[in-house]
């Protein structure tokens, strides 16, 4: 199946992915894989059924997740970060990147400023 004759805002699951995303994260029920997209144009997709554990420290400026899968560790820096661990709970996130810096100062929403993925040794 040829994807060239499909539109520039072809959708998925009812979402544009060229829709700018506030919280820097979409749910999805059911997800198998969690998709990484960094500033820097690199994509990660690690599948869930490799996920080990999620940790959130919340300190007076911002937030710290570290999500573990057996083959890579993802550090999120950001601000209210609470939802998507709780999405994470049942595997319900399908992507998180980077929140543009125009949406950082949203109310109501978490904000993404860091993603990080690392190699486990």
């Amino acid at each position: 199946m040829s994807l060239k004759g499909l539109p520039q805002n072809y959708e998925r699951g009812g979402v544009s992915d060229r829709e700018p995303n506030s919280n820097g994260w979409k749910r999805e029920p059911k997800s198998v894989c969690l998709r990484l997209e960094l500033a820097s144009g690199e994509i990660f997709v690690l599948a869930y059924q490799h996920f080990v554990a999620a940790h959130l420290v919340r300190t007076t400026d911002s937030e710290s997740l570290r999500i573990s899968f057996s083959s890579h560790d993802v550090s999120i820096e950001g601000t209210r970060l609470r939802e998507l661990v709780l999405a994470l709970n049942d595997l319900s996130v399908a992507s998180i990147e980077e929140s543009p810096p125009r949406y950082r100062a949203t109310l109501g929403g978490s904000a993404i400023t860091a993603i990080r993925v690392t190699p486990v040794e």
